[in-house]
């Protein structure tokens, strides 16, 4: 008898067994494989910096961690009226090229700006901000870390010149955090919080840090997070992460009602979709499983790991030819995805190809040679 695993998503150990007459079974036997939410620096799509929130069980830094560049009402103020001319005019422009992602030049004008008027504090935390930009689009290690370190003693300078910068503070906690500076970030992000109680960027930003710091402890960052949307009900991101948090622990129900308020606030939400579909699939609602995967392979159609899941929840309900054209479209889009390989290679079976479920069985141990029985 083979034995297939229906179910090894990203870096986790997940499977499932099953046979070529035998109906497959849970394929969350162990949802958390042996080291959850580990803080690695593997990051999403291939090299991309932070792009995604994690699924519930993935082994990747989200994009949460991140700085909010661009339009950010919360970060900054107006420059005072008597600063030199050439300074404001410095700083605005390099604002303005935040906005359009060219960091190396907005630093470039931040520096110009504070060599006109060495106090002006809020271009500071502008130039930490664009460091941050730059850093998180920047895929060597040693500049990236440089970049980071360098956002840091920006905010730090910024705390001199005005201690109680609510901004200052939280830039230099999401710079440390993407150091995995994990203990000096939640004492920035505190900070902030001290000196603004109603500021809610710090706490879904320490509720995110509390989670990594202890993870068999979840409810510190569900209270940051609950905060969070008592402050602003419509911050989809606090919804995901409490969502991420709930099935981390088990609890499905109040992650699906996350997840479902999160989609609502953001209809076509990838991570929301995708963490939903996995939560409907852990409590057997493969139906609803099935729902969320079809419509995250609408809205996610280059990511050959929508249209994996979307074969996973098939194979739940038996639908095996539905199946192998989502294992298809995932090969399509990855022709190097062993994982979808093997599960077609089990939906063929189920069918009785076993011609066609020997030859994928082969190129999914080719391609990964754990999966050999």
């Amino acid at each position: 008898m083979r034995r297939f695993a229906l179910l090894t998503l990203f870096c986790m150990s997940l499977t499932l067994l099953a046979s070529s007459t035998a109906r497959a079974q849970s394929p969350f036997d162990n949802p958390f494989g042996d080291n959850p939410f580990s803080d690695d620096k593997k990051l999403e799509d291939e090299g991309k910096t932070d792009e995604l929130p994690p699924d519930f069980f993935d082994d990747k830094k989200p994009d949460d961690t991140k700085s909010p560049i661009g339009d950010d009402p919360d970060t900054g103020s107006a420059p005072a009226p008597d600063l030199p001319e050439a300074s404001t005019a410095n700083y605005e422009r390099g604002l303005r090229l935040m906005e359009e992602d060219e960091w190396k030049d907005a630093i470039s004008y931040l520096d110009d700006a504070i060599a006109a008027n060495a106090r002006f504090t809020d271009a500071y935390i502008a130039r930490a901000r664009a460091k941050i930009g730059k850093a998180d689009n920047t895929f060597d290690e040693t500049e990236r870390n440089g970049l980071y370190e360098a956002a840091a003693a920006d905010c730090d300078e910024a705390i001199k010149l005005k201690p109680r910068s609510r901004e200052a503070y939280l830039y230099r906690g999401i710079a440390e955090r993407m150091q995995d500076g994990l203990k000096r970030a939640n004492l920035s992000f505190t900070s902030a919080i001290e000196i603004d109680s109603k500021y809610g960027e710090a706490y879904l930003r320490r509720g995110i840090v509390l989670f990594y710091i202890n993870k068999n402890a979840i409810a510190p960052a569900i209270f940051d997070f609950d905060e969070v949307i008592r402050l602003n009900e419509n911050d989809y991101r606090a919804h995901l992460w409490r969502g991420l948090l709930y099935s981390r622990n088990g609890e499905y129900n109040p992650a699906i009602e996350s997840f479902g308020r999160a989609l609502e606030i953001q209809p076509d939400y990838a991570p929301a979709l995708s963490n939903r579909g996995l939560a409907y699939l852990k409590s057997s609602q493969f139906e609803n499983a099935l729902a969320d995967f079809t419509e995250l392979s609408r809205v996610s159609e280059k990511d050959a790991t929508a249209f994996f899941k979307r074969g996973v929840a098939e194979c739940e309900l038996e639908r095996y030819e539905d199946a192998i054209a989502s294992f298809k479209k995932a090969i399509f889009i990855d022709p190097s995805y062993a994982d979808a390989f093997y599960n077609r290679s089990i939906a063929y079976a189920e069918i009785e190809e076993f011609d066609k479920s020997d030859a994928d069985y082969t190129e999914a141990v080719r391609l990964k040679e754990e999966l050999r029985d």
